[in-house]
């Protein structure tokens, strides 16, 4: 009787890898106060945030945020920016990262987003 051998963990380089989402069921819109201001069908996901290439994002809606101590400690060189519609505003709802590390080195310049913006697929 042959025993299953045990699936060996990932190696610690691994943990966290990126997959970048399948095509057919990967559309993702961001919207931020009813506006769709990113939406792609090659969007990445990383460490459970989705990333849009820069063509993707309406960059009229991004204004570069002021760095702070966090920013500067950061290894990828992460740049926030607010969000802005002459109405609203969020302050550093998105980033992206100028020179990551390797690790991170097939999200650079693509837009992350959080708190007040929307993902749906």
């Amino acid at each position: 009787m042959q025993t299953a051998r045990p699936t060996p963990a990932r190696p610690r380089a691994m943990r966290g890898c990126w997959r970048e989402t399948a095509k057919e069921e990967s559309f993702m819109k961001a919207t931020w106060h009813g506006q769709v201001i990113a939406e792609s069908d090659r969007t990445i996901e990383l460490d459970g945030y989705h990333y849009f290439p820069p063509t993707s994002v309406r960059m009229e809606f991004l204004q570069s945020a002021p760095k702070t101590e966090g920013d500067y400690r950061c290894p990828h060189s992460v740049r926030f920016f607010n969000l802005s519609d002459g109405t609203h505003c969020s302050e550093r709802a998105a980033w992206a990262y100028a020179a990551p590390r390797a690790s991170y080195a097939h999200v650079a310049h693509w837009v992350g987003f959080w708190n007040d913006v929307e993902l749906q697929r």
